[in-house]
């Protein structure tokens, strides 16, 4: 038997009347029934509970942890090998329970209000942990993901990658009030629960302190983006939660949308194509005009402000320096697309003396290890850059063929035609180098308009129905990342 003991921590001021008991038991019945381990409640000075998936058993009061522990071992007996989580509430008199003074938990997870997201944890919360502990906070998000933006901050990444100790790495951000918290306390069925995102909300808290998040790496693309709708559709289909959204350029706004609502808001954005494309239009002149288009889109949501992580990879072009990546870790949703798509023909976006600039030129899509940095446990990436089919657009069409060929051959339009499809070409490689490095890798199979089809916005329903084409069976896809997490 494996067993991983974890502090629980609540203050009643933070949790506004919810019961730090109850939300315990109800991270218990997620590690059950999400998770597939054994979880044990301890409760100082009152009784404890085993949860397993069939039935939860009552320990009587123990004076010390080793005798919880081997209780549930008893109870545990013959069964297949897994995981038992000790979740510990915490208590005035807990050293005295543990007979142990500090430095005795392998997780510590304490409540913090969002204002207090990116301090660190006090020394009354990492004295518990063992030298290979971790702390993971768990976040009390606003009622809405209406506004509450901190101010616009960047977390610059090593010339390797590298990204020691970013902000928020192992924090668990939670929405939920005390009324859905005790409905769901009182439903025996977890699969009951409603509404849903009261469940996903401890299914995720559960993840945390597992270590069981799952990140995805989006690349960029503009308007391509949207055919990965068929491709998240199947991994809902699947039951793949998802806790990191990483993204460059089109893959940020796509990130943003699925984590403030879903694919129905990814499908919203695809409806306002035409003015989303005339949005990014006006960013040739000024790009703030964009920053405020996906501000009204969401209400000003901030970045900080979403269960699922939305990490943001830009380029920083700092004076006399050479460009460096860095992670948006706060700010708006518009900021965030304004820094991390900001190509280089767009109006320039400063914070103070450094340019933002698309992230795609320094990684096609953020790198999974980079994910990992932040919080992931297992990544998945996807690749919606996609190779130029042919030599210039309908090459193989009878007729236009040869008179576009005319002017490839004959005039300098050739020569554009090429320099733009190596960009294509460069971009998508790029992107490829970086994903082979997730668990599963999604990349995209050549396709006729590659070059072009970023900015043709007004198709994106069509995009977002069509998917990424022949050759990527999204079932597929999705059952290999369900199955490849499972195994975590």
């Amino acid at each position: 038997m494996i067993s991983r003991r974890i502090l629980c921590m609540g203050d009643p001021v933070i949790l506004a009347g919810m019961s730090l008991s109850t939300l315990v038991k109800l991270l218990a019945r997620a590690i059950v029934h999400h998770l597939g381990d054994y979880a044990v409640v301890v409760q100082p000075g009152g009784a404890s509970y085993f949860y397993e998936p069939a039935n939860t058993h009552v320990i009587p009061p123990t004076p010390h942890m080793a005798i919880v522990e081997g209780a549930a071992a008893a109870i545990w007996g013959g069964l297949a090998p897994r995981t038992v989580h000790f979740l510990v509430l915490d208590h005035p008199n807990l050293d005295a329970f543990l007979a142990v003074p500090n430095a005795y938990f392998d997780v510590v997870t304490p409540f913090i209000p969002y204002s207090h997201r990116f301090l660190p944890l006090p020394a009354t919360v990492t004295a518990w942990l063992l030298p290979t502990g971790k702390g993971m906070p768990a976040v009390v998000l606003p009622s809405t993901t209406t506004g509450n933006a901190g101010t616009i901050q960047f977390y610059d990444i090593d010339d390797d990658w590298n990204a020691p100790n970013p902000p928020e790495r192992d924090s668990c951000r939670m929405r939920m009030n005390p009324a859905q918290v005790n409905a769901a306390d009182a439903e025996p069925i977890w699969a009951n629960i409603q509404p849903k995102s009261i469940r996903a909300t401890f299914e995720r808290w559960a993840r945390t302190v597992t270590w069981k998040r799952v990140g995805i790496c989006i690349s960029g693309g503009g308007a391509s983006v949207f055919r990965l709708v068929p491709l998240f559709e199947a991994l809902e289909a699947e039951g793949l939660p998802i806790d990191l959204l990483a993204g460059v350029s089109g893959g940020t706004i796509f990130s943003a949308c699925y984590a403030v609502g879903g694919l129905q808001r990814v499908r919203d954005l695809a409806d306002r194509g035409s003015t989303f494309m005339l949005a990014l239009t006006g960013a040739l002149v000024s790009s703030w005009l964009i920053e405020q288009y996906i501000n009204n889109f969401f209400q000003s949501c901030g970045l900080c402000n979403t269960e699922i992580r939305v990490l943001p990879l830009t380029a920083r072009l700092a004076p006399m320096s050479p460009p460096r990546p860095a992670a948006m870790v706060d700010g708006t949703m518009g900021q965030a697309l304004r820094a991390s798509g900001g190509a280089p023909f767009f109006d320039p976006f400063f914070v103070g003396n450094s340019r933002q600039t698309d992230g795609a030129v320094l990684a096609g899509l953020p790198p999974p290890f980079l994910a990992e940095r932040f919080g992931a446990d297992i990544v998945f990436a996807m690749n919606v850059l996609a190779l130029p089919a042919n030599r210039f657009p309908g090459e193989t069409v009878p007729i236009l063929g040869n008179i576009v060929g005319a002017f490839y051959r004959y005039t300098p339009v050739g020569r554009l035609l090429d320099t733009y499809g190596a960009t294509a070409t460069m971009l998508h490689t790029i992107a490829e180098g970086a994903g082979m490095h997730a668990d599963v890798f999604v990349d995209t199979p050549p396709r006729d308009w590659a070059p072009f089809e970023q900015f043709l916005l007004f198709n994106s329903v069509t995009y977002s129905n069509i998917g990424l084409g022949l050759g990527v069976d999204v079932t597929t896809v999705a059952q290999d990342c369900v199955a490849r997490w499972k195994a975590l």
